[in-house]
């Protein structure tokens, strides 16, 4: 019964963030060209802050699954104090391995390439299917919900790949990063890995 009413109150909630027209005007999905991700971010997201963005994101990615070969949590990433450090492909692996160290995941960690991704791509499940299953339909609810978080809180956040390289993108162990900054001076964000062999 819980996992019903749960379903239903994630649909309602999809519904309600869903424009009534496909007008591609409604469109508030960002562009990447837009948001310079291979430019990276240092700006400050106004009024969020660290505190409010761990109180806010907990919630959308908890037993959020990220499918692929195998399937992932996602986790929530801060690194202090980092905010005035451009979030960059050549600056991602240092800032977040000093907290989030994945070393055990790789032979070498100085190795890997490091792809720019647009976090709305990311949160886009698709449009639902016929024979998806109901806990399908609810995944993909709780996508748009923190597609719809991100838009309103973190739309100048960046996503990076962060993986093996297989001839020009990253494979294999694939941490995603998608990461803002806040108004305490940290950079906060998310964090999954997909399996990509």
């Amino acid at each position: 019964m819980l996992r019903t009413l749960t379903v239903a109150l994630l649909t309602a909630s999809l519904l309600a963030c869903t424009p009534a027209d496909s007008d591609p005007s409604n469109d508030t999905s960002p562009d990447v060209e837009d948001n310079d991700v291979n430019e990276g971010t240092s700006g400050t997201l106004p009024g969020v802050t660290t505190a409010d963005f761990q109180a806010d994101i907990a919630p959308l990615i908890h037993d959020l699954w990220w499918t692929s070969e195998s399937d992932y949590l996602w986790d929530v990433v801060v690194i202090e104090g980092a905010a005035d450090t451009l979030i960059t492909a050549d600056t991602l692996k240092d800032l977040v391995n000093d907290v989030h160290p994945h070393d055990e995941d790789y032979a070498d960690w100085d190795d890997l390439i490091v792809e720019a991704d647009d976090w709305a791509e990311i949160f886009d499940k698709g449009p639902p299917e016929d024979w998806w299953s109901e806990d399908q339909h609810a995944e993909a609810a709780r996508y748009e919900l923190l597609f719809d978080y991100y838009v309103e809180n973190q739309d100048d956040a960046v996503a990076f790949r962060i993986g093996e390289d297989m001839g020009g993108y990253a494979g294999v162990v694939v941490h995603i990063y998608i990461l803002g900054t806040t108004t305490d001076g940290d950079i906060v964000g998310i964090h999954t890995i997909s399996i990509e062999t």
